[in-house]
C-alpha cells in the first residue's frame, strides 16, 4: 500500500516538473523569438535608412546632370534588388509633383483643376458633386464652419483647419468615400506648401486631364506616348511636340513645371520573415549659401503606411 502511494507521489512530482519544465522551455523560445524580432526589426530600420540615403544621393546626382545637358529627369527610379547583412532591400523615387497637392486647395485657383480631377478618376461624379467635394476639403483646410459636420458623426471630431499632412486625411472629409478615396490615392499628395505646380514630365493621365478644361482621355493619352519620346531632351523640346504642335491647351490657371523640388522616396526591407517599409518625403534645393549646391532634406517619415 505505501509503495503504490509512493509510486502515485513519484509519478505526480515527475508530471508537475515536466509541466513546469514545458512552461519555461516554450517562454524562453518566446522571448528568444521575441528578441529576434525585435533585432531583426532595428537592423532592417538602419538598412531602410540607408535605401533612403540611395534616394537622396541619386536626387542630388540626377539633379546636377540635368542642369549640365538641359535635359529632363524621369521618374520613377528603382534600386536594383540588394541583399545587405541578411535584408532583402529596393527601393523606389517618385515625383511627388506629378500629383495633385491636396494643400493647395486653400488657393480658389487650383479648386477647378481639382473637380476635374474628380470627374477624372469616377466617371459617376457629376459638376455639382465634385465641387462640393472640392468645397468640402478647402473647407477642412481653412478656417470655416464646417465643424459642425463632423461633430455629428460618432465619434464627433472637428475639422484641422491647417494643411493636410497626411493623404488619409481624406477619409474624414463629408462626401469622400472609401471608394473615392481609393480612387484618387494614386494621384494625390500632401505637400507642406500651398502651391500646386504640376510636373507634366511625370504626372499620370488623370492629373494631366485636370490641366485643361477640356482634355479628353485620348490626348493626355497622346501627350504619354509624346513625352516617352523626349525624355532625354529639352524641356523646350517637348513643350513644342507635345503640346504646341498637338494643339493641347491647358488652363492657364494652373502652374505648368518640368523640374520638381518634392520627391517620395519608398524603401522596402525583407529581413527574417518580416516585411517593413520607409516612406519619406524630400525636398531637394539648391544651398545658395554653398554656391547654389543642390541638397536634399526630409520632410517627413512613414513607417509602413503614408
Amino acid at each position: 500500500m505505501q509503495k503504490g502511494s509512493a509510486l502515485i507521489m513519484a509519478l505526480l512530482i515527475t508530471a508537475i516538473v515536466a509541466t513546469v519544465a514545458t512552461a519555461i522551455a516554450v517562454h524562453l523560445r518566446m522571448s528568444i523569438h521575441e528578441s529576434q524580432l525585435a533585432y531583426n526589426f532595428e537592423q532592417a530600420y538602419d538598412d531602410l535608412q540607408g535605401v533612403q540615403d540611395w534616394g537622396m544621393a541619386q536626387l542630388i546626382e540626377n539633379g546636377k546632370l540635368s542642369a549640365q545637358k538641359h535635359t529632363l529627369e524621369s521618374y520613377p527610379q528603382n534600386m536594383p534588388n540588394a541583399l545587405f547583412h541578411r535584408a532583402q532591400l529596393n527601393g523606389e523615387i517618385d515625383d511627388a509633383q506629378g500629383l495633385f497637392n491636396i494643400n493647395a486647395l486653400t488657393n480658389p485657383a487650383a479648386q477647378a483643376q481639382f473637380v476635374r480631377l474628380l470627374k477624372a478618376v469616377d466617371a459617376n461624379i457629376n459638376n455639382d458633386q465634385a465641387t462640393q467635394i472640392s468645397k468640402a476639403i478647402t473647407d477642412w483646410l481653412n478656417i470655416s464652419n464646417s465643424d459642425t459636420i463632423y461633430l455629428k458623426n460618432n465619434p464627433p471630431y472637428r475639422a484641422a483647419h491647417q494643411n493636410m499632412v497626411s493623404v488619409s486625411e481624406l477619409r474624414l472629409i463629408d462626401g469622400v468615400s472609401a471608394k473615392l478615396y481609393l480612387a484618387l490615392l494614386p494621384y494625390v499628395t500632401v505637400l507642406p506648401i500651398a502651391g500646386n505646380q504640376i510636373n507634366i514630365v511625370t504626372a499620370p493621365i488623370p492629373v494631366l486631364r485636370s490641366l485643361g478644361v477640356n482634355i479628353t482621355q485620348d490626348q493626355a493619352n497622346n501627350f504619354v506616348a509624346c513625352r516617352q519620346q523626349y525624355l532625354g531632351a529639352t524641356a523646350d523640346d517637348l513643350k513644342q511636340n507635345c503640346i504646341a504642335k498637338p494643339g493641347l491647351q491647358f488652363d492657364p490657371q494652373v502652374n505648368i513645371v518640368t523640374t520638381s523640388s518634392y520627391f517620395l522616396i519608398k524603401a522596402f526591407a525583407k529581413l527574417g520573415g518580416q516585411d517593413l517599409a520607409l516612406y519619406s518625403l524630400v525636398k531637394r534645393s539648391s544651398d545658395t549659401s554653398n554656391n547654389n549646391t543642390l541638397v536634399g532634406s526630409v520632410v517627413w517619415q512613414s513607417l509602413n503606411t503614408f
